[in-house]
């Protein structure tokens, strides 16, 4: 049995698990999140930094089919933009085509990143416009181009905005981010993941988990779907990841605790001979 519709896994089934999950919780040093924007500029997270709030680690939902993940790719999100001369399309010679610049700067961008960058670096051109009419030449076009990086973002951006140049294409970047590293706990599996998320643009936490039930090859289209047993275990399985954080970091807090103790203890033992020293010194000596 499953859950079907845009949004099953990615993420609004996760998010219901968590707020049954936040449910049960229900402690002083535990808050819930919602931002918006993480498909397009990562707006919700960034306005998130303001709100004066702290955190060891967060929990960030997607679908990662059960197991933690350790790390995902870099990205980068531009809009490559031509500027052209409309004219009657009898008469092209009049004008100056943006559609047709800005198709030989996309295949040129394609081409660079595929030969050029480590394997497993991949580019998108998820949408495309420009022009008025068959009849006209174009006047103006734009592209929304996506990158999954695998290495240096900022090497890619510098490659990408060097072939767009060639063809006097404009590119204006939206967002960007290095490939991030997650915490996994012991015995939640591990695995990397080839999209990005929200947690290369917080700055209130020092760590980030990714996990959630589901899997990201059935998103973004309109047979996505999630199985209503993995939904339903879900709520426990963040509970359980909640009380794991809370216990690391106890236990991480009286390690450091201790050690501190023994630091000062052993101080304290480097100073006595040292003060018993200079107080004998000081001391009245007798002529015998």
């Amino acid at each position: 049995e499953a859950l079907w519709g845009r949004g099953a896994c990615d993420t609004k089934g996760l998010l219901a698990a968590m707020m049954v999950a936040a449910e049960e919780i229900d402690e002083a040093d535990f808050g819930m999140l919602l931002v918006v924007g993480e498909e397009v500029d990562h707006a919700g997270m960034v306005a998130a930094n303001e709100l004066g709030v702290r955190s060891e680690v967060v929990v960030i939902a997607e679908p990662t089919e059960g197991e933690m993940v350790t790390g995902s790719k870099g990205m980068l999100k531009v809009r490559m933009v031509a500027e052209g001369v409309e004219a009657h399309s009898g008469y092209p010679e009049l004008g100056d085509s943006a559609v047709m610049k800005l198709v030989r700067a996309v295949l040129e961008v394609e081409e660079v990143i595929v030969e050029g960058f480590e394997e497993g670096t991949t580019v998108n051109v998820g949408v495309i416009s420009g022009g008025a009419a068959a009849n006209v030449v174009a006047g103006a076009a734009s592209a929304d181009v996506l990158v999954r990086v695998v290495g240096s973002v900022e090497a890619v951006l510098a490659a990408v905005e060097e072939a767009a140049g060639k063809w006097g294409v404009a590119v204006e970047v939206v967002s960007k981010n290095e490939p991030y590293g997650f915490l996994a706990l012991e015995g939640w599996g591990a695995k990397t993941v080839a999209y990005n998320t929200d947690a290369p643009y917080g700055r209130f936490y020092d760590e980030a988990v990714l996990f959630g039930a589901g899997s990201i090859v059935v998103a973004h289209k309109e047979e996505e779907s999630i199985f209503v047993k993995e939904l339903e275990e879900l709520p426990q399985k963040y509970v359980r990841i909640y009380r794991e954080l809370v216990l690391n970091e106890r236990l991480r807090q009286s390690k450091m605790d201790l050690e501190n103790h023994f630091e000062k203890t052993e101080e304290t033992q480097k100073k006595q001979p040292a003060a018993k020293a200079a107080k004998q010194a000081d001391a009245p000596h007798k002529e015998l």
